[in-house]
């Protein structure tokens, strides 16, 4: 008799002819464009802590909301990550695991103008730094 989690893992299988060819090719060229094909943890190299990713801007009314989700920790956790508008520093939120698809979200109460820059920096325990930046 299968233990449970061989069952879980066949049940999670795509059989043979779950997919064509040409649709398992596009899954493929898909997963290699994410995070430079390195898509779960044990791909991203010790001491690489990565910024953070799905980096996002939307305008609320009058304020400005940043979105992301997580960074990578390296061989330290994270600890905060800073919001920076242009070049002045306008936030900090403390790490917490994402354990949800929500993002973390920073809103910006000062009015942003079109073409602001919007930065935000993991920082881990160790002060070492990883960032992501977008425009508005």
């Amino acid at each position: 008799k299968a233990c449970q989690m061989e069952q879980n893992l066949h049940a999670a299988q795509i059989g043979p002819d779950g997919l064509s060819v040409t649709d398992r090719e596009s899954v493929e060229r898909m997963a290699a464009g994410v995070k430079a094909g390195k898509t779960n943890y044990f791909q991203v190299d010790e001491n690489d802590m990565t910024a953070v990713s799905n980096l996002e801007v939307r305008r609320l009314n009058e304020q400005v909301a940043v979105r992301w989700d997580s960074a990578y920790a390296g061989s330290d956790p994270i600890d905060r990550y800073e919001v920076f508008r242009d070049h002045t520093k306008i936030g900090i939120v403390k790490h917490k695991p994402q354990v949800s698809l929500d993002p973390f979200i920073f809103k910006d109460d000062k009015t942003a103008e079109n073409g602001s820059r919007y930065r935000v920096v993991a920082i881990d325990a160790a002060g070492q730094e990883a960032a992501a930046e977008i425009r508005l």
